[in-house]
Formats: C-alpha cells, sequence, structure tokens
C-alpha cells in the first residue's frame, strides 16, 4: 500500500463525520527559506508534502491543516521577534521546524515558548540543553547531539582511525558539538590533532583547510553547513588528503554535498543520519516519502535528509492532531503527543511521555559511494 492510500485508510472515517471545516494553521520560522540548498528550505519541502498528502486524502478529522512560513535572519534576537510576530499574526496551533541551537535557546530563555503554550514539533537541533531538563512544550523527533557524538566517534574508533581532527562553525551549535566530540574522543582516549573553526553562512574555509592538512589526521569529524563542510571536504582532497575519513554530523544534508560537489568527488565522506536515507526503500517511511513526492510533486522534488526530517516531523505532528480529537487545542495537542508511546512513524520510533519529549535517539553512518548514494 503506497503513502497516499494508507493516509487515505487512516483518516477517511475522520474526513466522513460530517464535521464542519476547520483550518488548523502550523508555523514555522526559519533562515534563509529561499535557498533550496540551506535547512530551512529542505525542512519546509517536506513538512508540505506530508501536509499535502493528508489534505488530499481529507485532512485530520475533516480539519484541513496549513503550514504558515515566515523568515529570519540568523541573529538570535531576530529569530524571538519574527517567531512571536508569526504567533500573533497566525495564532497557529503549533510550530514545526524550527532550527538553530542559539535561537531555540534564546526562544526558552526569553520565555517565548513558555509565554505562548504552543507546541513545538520536530526541532532541527540536538542541543542537550532543550532535552534536559524536559520543557513542556519542545517535543524532539531527533536525536541529540551528544548520541551523535558517540555515534560517530564508536564508528571511527571500530575502523581503527585515531589521528583525528575536528572542524566546526563558530555558533551555539559548533560549540555544543565540539564539546560532545571531545567527550567521546576522550572516552577512547583519544586528543586532537587539530581544533578549526569557520563562521556560519559563509564557506570561507581556507584557513581550516591549511589547519587540518597540517595535522595529518586520517579523520575528521565536522560540525557544519552542506555548503561549508563541501568546500572543506574539496580543499582538504586538493591539499593531498585523500585517505582522509571525514563523518559529520547530520547538519550536513548528503545529497546537497553531491549536487555541489559531484558524485566523483563526494564519495568517501560519511554523514550521520537522524532519520532513515531518503534515497533507498528499506523503510516504510522511506518509500512512503518516494511515493507522495512521485505523486505531488514534480521531478525536481529533491530526496534530501531535510526534507525527510520535516516529513517526519509532519507526521508526527499528524498523529498528535489525530488522536487530540476534532476540536484540538495547543493544550490538548500536548497532552496528545505526551501519550504517543511507540509510535512507529515508518522506520523511526517515536516515544514521547510527561517526563521525556526526546523522542528519537535514532542515529545511522551511511558514506557515500561511487553513485552519490549513501552506504548504510
Amino acid at each position: 500500500m503506497n503513502g497516499l492510500k494508507w493516509i487515505t485508510a487512516v483518516l477517511a472515517l475522520a474526513a466522513a463525520q460530517g464535521l464542519a471545516a476547520r483550518e488548523l494553521v502550523i508555523g514555522q520560522v526559519a533562515p534563509n527559506m529561499q535557498d533550496p540548498l540551506l535547512p530551512g528550505w529542505q525542512l519546509k519541502s517536506g513538512i508540505e508534502l506530508y501536509l499535502d498528502a493528508v489534505n488530499k486524502a481529507g485532512g485530520v478529522h475533516g480539519n484541513t491543516v496549513r503550514l504558515a512560513v515566515k523568515d529570519r535572519g540568523l541573529a538570535v534576537a531576530d529569530a524571538l521577534a519574527k517567531t512571536q510576530a508569526l504567533i500573533d499574526e497566525q495564532k497557529p496551533i503549533a510550530l514545526i521546524g524550527l532550527l538553530g541551537t542559539g535561537p531555540m535557546e534564546g526562544l526558552v530563555k526569553d520565555g517565548v515558548v513558555e509565554r505562548n503554550a504552543i507546541p513545538i514539533i520536530g526541532i532541527r537541533t540536538g542541543a542537550t540543553s532543550l532535552h534536559d531538563p524536559v520543557n513542556p512544550w519542545l517535543f524532539h523527533t531527533r536525536a541529540n547531539y551528544a548520541d551523535e557524538a558517540g555515534k560517530i566517534v564508536r564508528h571511527l574508533s571500530t575502523i581503527g582511525l585515531r589521528r583525528i581532527a575536528v572542524f566546526h562553525e563558530n555558533t551555539a551549535y559548533g560549540k555544543e558539538t565540539l564539546r560532545h566530540t571531545l567527550a567521546a574522543l576522550e572516552k577512547v582516549k583519544v586528543k586532537p590533532l587539530a581544533i578549526a573553526t569557520y563562521e556560519v553562512n559563509t564557506t570561507d574555509v581556507q584557513s581550516a583547510v591549511k589547519a587540518l592538512s597540517a595535522a595529518a589526521p586520517d579523520g575528521v569529524i565536522a560540525a557544519g553547513q552542506s555548503p561549508a563542510v563541501a568546500e572543506l571536504f574539496k580543499g582538504l582532497q586538493q591539499n593531498g588528503a585523500n585517505r582522509v575519513q571525514m563523518i559529520t554530523f547530520s547538519t550536513v544534508d548528503a545529497a546537497t554535498v553531491v549536487k555541489l560537489m559531484g558524485r566523483i568527488e563526494a564519495r568517501g565522506m560519511g554523514v550521520a543520519q537522524v532519520v532513515p536515507d531518503p534515497a533507498n526503500r528499506k523503510t516504510f517511511i522511506s518509500r512512503e516519502f518516494q511515493d507522495m513526492a512521485q505523486s505531488l510533486r514534480d521531478a525536481k522534488f529533491e530526496l534530501t535528509q531535510g526534507a525527510m526530517e520535516g516529513f517526519l516531523a509532519a507526521k508526527v505532528l499528524v498523529e498528535g492532531l489525530r488522536k487530540a480529537g476534532p476540536n484540538p487545542t495547543p493544550g490538548k495537542l500536548k497532552a496528545a503527543l505526551e501519550g504517543l508511546r511507540n509510535y512507529d512513524a515508518g522506520g523511526v520510533v517515536i516515544n514521547f511521555s510527561p517526563k521525556s519529549h526526546s523522542g528519537s535517539s535514532f542515529v545511522n553512518i551511511g558514506i557515500l559511494a561511487t553513485d552519490g548514494k549513501l552506504m548504510n
């Protein structure tokens, strides 16, 4: 049964109840929303794909679900202002697909989250500060950065690599991934040969290429955005580090790297994945994602990990709305999400409770092959 048929079967009874149609607004605030190479746009594409399929199948209890989007700058202050503006303008029942460690920590610290009392689902950051202590309004559908760092270091250790260097962006996200990476390396008694940084929203990595090349590592752990990490990998190869094994955090999108570098040049890069690979059909959610994209989108739609992450978040949101009943409120949706136990989204199992909003610990390492696809 393909994805559209499955959704139709699940939602048909609710749609047939004949309730007055209501539009449920979901909000997303993210930077660079017009750039398909960056995560905000990719998350949006996956969220909208799933919501379009749900609406086509009759909505949730007869209600349609609409995504309202607002672009923001990179500064934390702008993220706070734009998020509050969207809430005031659109009155959403929930937010989805927000991203950035610094901005999300700012939304919590400034009281925007608590003051508005709206569930936020599928945040694109694995910052542990947002998991513990549990914030009652944040619902995570991806593993945290400590889980990712541990998986990456164990992988490098398993294949016998101990001359490790670290690359990260100069942001709250980059500093947190560095902290978890150093802790994971310490567990296997490895000290990094070099640590290099770059400034976010740039691809200026030449000083990092120089520093890492001089250290001559056999493994590099990278935390950054796809364009900058692709530039780093290319620079290391040009400097003779052809055999270095780079493993990136999940903020790097494999399909975007291949698009930027070419499949031959990108081969060998490893990518931590917090969702199943959207380009294969091994899991139900991957098949569902591909089938819906084929049915509802044109050939230009890209099967990125970012889109899959948005797609997964939208699935969890819709399941929460379904359980919240025909007349949901933010409070009812929160309670419904906290009742999700062992919800199999099609290869990723989500578990929420009032005491834990860390829904997933799924982390996999994929290596780009010569055909541009990930070997898992």
